[in-house]
């Protein structure tokens, strides 16, 4: 083969990794935007695809894959009161023998945060 051919072959390579490069920065760049999108404004979007995954009967394990572990533990008749932090909310899900009862969710405001109510001791 002539040196044209590798000449050739070694500028379409070159092009090749430049091209790579290029897409994987634009890629990074896309899920950076996309995390920081979720994290602000699309905080309710985000919230509301992890919420939308419960349902009755699921496991203690699936909830908790989905929002991690829980910031406070109550037992209250027999149920278990498990509250959960996500950004910007709070929720508290209700747990049985047999795995998920019920959820309650509240959202906090930038301007105004509402508490949790506090049983009387």
């Amino acid at each position: 083969m002539s040196t044209e051919v590798w000449d050739s072959v070694a500028a379409g390579l070159g092009a090749g990794a430049a091209g790579a490069t290029v897409l994987s920065a634009v890629w990074g760049m896309g899920q950076l935007t996309r995390k920081q999108w979720d994290r602000t404004i699309g905080r309710r979007r985000a919230q509301s695809r992890i919420l939308d995954q419960l349902a009755c009967g699921s496991s203690l394990e699936f909830v908790e894959s989905l929002l991690g572990l829980p910031q406070f533990l109550e037992k209250i008749d027999g149920r278990e009161q498990r509250i959960y932090r996500l950004a910007g909310s709070w929720v508290v899900v209700e747990l049985n023998r047999l795995g998920f009862d019920a959820a309650s969710f509240l959202e906090e405001d930038a301007h105004h945060v509402q508490a949790l109510p506090r049983r009387a001791a």
